[in-house]
């Protein structure tokens, strides 16, 4: 490759390129020219254009420098065409790319977000479930504790939170309650009809005759018709079981009105409440809340 067509070639490096590789081959040579002094140079960038005349060691070194500009600037427009650029500037065909590293990093951390959503999911969930099984343990175990861990005395039976004693030996009506409240209990007070379920099928065990009932605490002595409870509450006729055309204000022989309420009917009805003379003795039901013992 000649010098003119480094110097007057088209690409927009060219003439930095020449400019400093000129100046170089220059330098060395004026150093190896003892007594020779250049003429005036031709115009700059002309064909054929040298700093100095020429002698045989200057030949050599144009011929260096020669070599070296062509080297030099093959270089630079290589350089220049790796990296996506032409002697017009920026190839607009070809995009930046980040470095293999950065690809890596920035795939690694979109993992690691993707990871961290995941987890932050996963751990709500299962503490939400956690959360709800130990809810539903401990209502379990309130509802298991309520019945495992209430307590009757001897000789009393437990049922929906009651206790029960059913009295065999015949007494009236305040005497048999008299019995009762000497236990702590008093008569029993009936609240629901599975509560009467329960103890008319109790009672069908215990009566020997269809005349063997049991006492409740419930009573119209004070004023005919209207019945209280032991506890002074009014009896709530929907939930009253009474038998056949009772109450009736009837009593056996001799003995005053009929103003206390006992129950039992063999024959399996639940409609088992029948009124009595108070002074008639029979057997008695009382009643009392259960205790609670420790479940551990």
């Amino acid at each position: 490759m000649l010098i003119s067509d480094l110097s007057s070639g088209p690409h927009p490096a060219r003439p930095i390129i020449n400019q400093a590789l000129h100046k170089r081959i220059h330098t060395e040579a004026v150093s190896r020219q003892p007594t020779t002094s250049p003429s005036p140079p031709t115009s700059f960038g002309s064909p054929g254009w040298l700093p100095f005349q020429t002698s045989t060691s200057e030949s050599f070194f144009l011929q260096l420098g020669t070599k070296l500009l062509q080297q030099e600037g093959d270089r630079q427009i290589s350089y220049l065409k790796e990296n996506g650029q032409n002697a017009e500037g920026e190839n607009p065909s070809r995009t930046s790319k980040l470095p293999a590293g950065g690809v890596v990093l920035l795939v690694l951390v979109g993992l690691l977000a993707a990871a961290l959503i995941v987890i932050c999911r996963v751990s709500t969930a299962c503490l939400m479930t956690n959360k709800n099984q130990r809810e539903e343990t401990e209502d379990v175990r309130k509802t298991v504790s309520e019945e495992t861990c209430l307590k009757c005395e001897a000789g009393w039976e437990q049922h929906g939170g009651k206790c029960y004693s059913f009295n065999t030996v015949r007494s009236t009506w305040t005497e048999s309650r008299h019995v009762c409240q000497h236990q702590g209990s008093d008569l029993v007070k009936i609240d629901s009809r599975e509560e009467q379920m329960f103890l008319g099928v109790r009672l069908r065990a215990l009566m020997e005759d269809g005349e063997d009932r049991f006492w409740i605490g419930l009573t119209d002595s004070e004023l005919e018709g209207r019945f209280l409870w032991v506890d002074g509450s009014r009896l709530d006729k929907s939930l009253s079981f009474w038998g056949w055309h009772q109450p009736d204000n009837w009593s056996r022989g001799s003995l005053k009105a009929a103003n206390c309420v006992r129950m039992g009917e063999r024959g399996g009805s639940d409609d088992s409440w029948f009124d009595t003379s108070c002074d008639d003795p029979q057997k008695s039901i009382c009643e009392q809340a259960a205790g609670t013992q420790s479940c551990v």
